[in-house]
């Protein structure tokens, strides 16, 4: 139900959640950059994020 990526992620890759339907919170390190291509697609349940003021960009359709 949740996910607390470990410090030192750079970047979330394409698809890496897919369909995760049980995921409801993800708690994204401070240093992450990048987000990809629909990263979290499917996560119909994801309700809280956290996400990095360091983020620098998210691609199309990362948080579907």
């Amino acid at each position: 139900k949740e996910v607390d990526l470990p410090m030192g992620i750079k970047r979330i890759s394409d698809y890496t959640f897919l369909n995760c339907v049980s995921l409801e919170k993800v708690r994204i390190p401070y240093l992450t950059l990048f987000i990809s291509s629909n990263a979290f697609e499917g996560c119909s349940s994801l309700r809280e994020n956290s996400f990095s003021p360091m983020l620098k960009r998210t691609a199309g359709y990362a948080l579907l």
